[in-house]
């Protein structure tokens, strides 16, 4: 057992009970060790989420970083993509975030994460077009992917829906 264990298992411990059922104690039945254990990692549960929201925020902002877009429509399809191959962790990300869950500490790494981003231009047409009318329907796209995990997208749905939300900004 090491940490990435213990954060893999409460991120799907979270994400399928919520986190009002999340215990050490739940952990460590389904890690089959003695809670014992895991203090020796974490020493609180508050410890565990704060380092589980930083790791499944630190993943996108990875991923972003390391992508290369030839332009905002296929920079959207990257984006959709990778939503849903790591829907557990957008799960995590989309419900706890304003919770009140997060220490300040974590708060500060990640406003730090997200500040890089915008200063490299990354994040300025994404933020302006979520808080633009129509971003509400990529709002619903996201939820969708992340919320409801029969739903899945082909690759060739997700370009489709891809060019349906480009022609909707156009539009406007």
């Amino acid at each position: 057992m090491n940490k990435e264990a213990i954060l893999d298992t409460s991120l799907d411990l979270i994400v399928d009970n919520g986190i009002e059922n999340f215990s050490m104690r739940k952990l460590a039945d389904i890690l089959e060790v003695k809670p014992a254990s895991i203090y020796y990692y974490f020493k609180t549960k508050e410890e565990i989420l704060n380092d589980l929201f930083q790791e499944c925020v630190s993943s996108i902002v990875e991923k972003k970083a390391s992508s290369n877009y030839v332009d905002y429509e296929d920079h959207l399809y990257y984006f959709l993509e990778f939503v849903q191959s790591n829907r557990k962790k957008f799960f995590f990300v989309m419900k706890y975030r304003d919770n009140g869950f997060l220490n300040k500490e974590s708060e500060e790494k990640i406003n730090a994460l997200f500040k890089q981003m915008i200063d490299k231009k990354e994040l300025c047409n994404f933020k302006s077009m979520m808080n633009d009318v129509n971003g509400l329907i990529l709002k619903g796209v996201v939820s969708e992917l992340v919320f409801n995990p029969k739903h899945t997208f082909s690759e060739d749905q997700l370009k489709l829906l891809v060019k349906k939300i480009m022609k909707a900004f156009k539009e406007e």
